[in-house]
């Protein structure tokens, strides 16, 4: 395995370790892998509705002692379809460093804003 296939997979590890905790936008941020991540993307959602012809009278006490992959095909049915959205994320490279607030740049004079936000600082150098 090369060395981006490594980074490939531990970065791909990490997005399934982490998911519904937060830490995914952190992630792409710090790795600077965000426009070839969410650029152009459409998001895709899962549709989960009961099946309430199939439902038998006793499932409320009988569904603990079911097998839930059989349980979600018996009694459900999902779909996924890509989801309608107005917004597109369009993600500059500007955004990967927070602009200085104005109330900080009040309070101490020497501080000079990010040159992505309209100031002569520059944080890679």
């Amino acid at each position: 395995m090369t060395r981006t296939q490594m980074f490939n997979a531990i970065f791909y590890e990490r997005r399934l370790e982490f998911a519904f905790e937060g830490k995914r936008f952190w992630a792409l941020r710090r790795w600077k892998k965000t426009e070839s991540t969410l650029d152009g993307k459409c998001r895709i959602g899962a549709f989960i509705n009961l099946k309430t012809t199939a439902m038998p009278a006793d499932f409320a006490t009988t569904r603990d002692n079911e097998n839930l992959d059989l349980a979600y095909t018996n009694y459900f049915t999902i779909t996924f379809k890509q989801l309608d959205t107005k917004y597109t994320i369009n993600w500059l490279p500007a955004y990967y460093f927070f602009a200085i607030p104005q109330s900080a740049i009040d309070n101490n004079p020497s501080l000079v804003q990010n040159n992505a936000w309209v100031g002569a600082f520059d944080p890679l150098k």
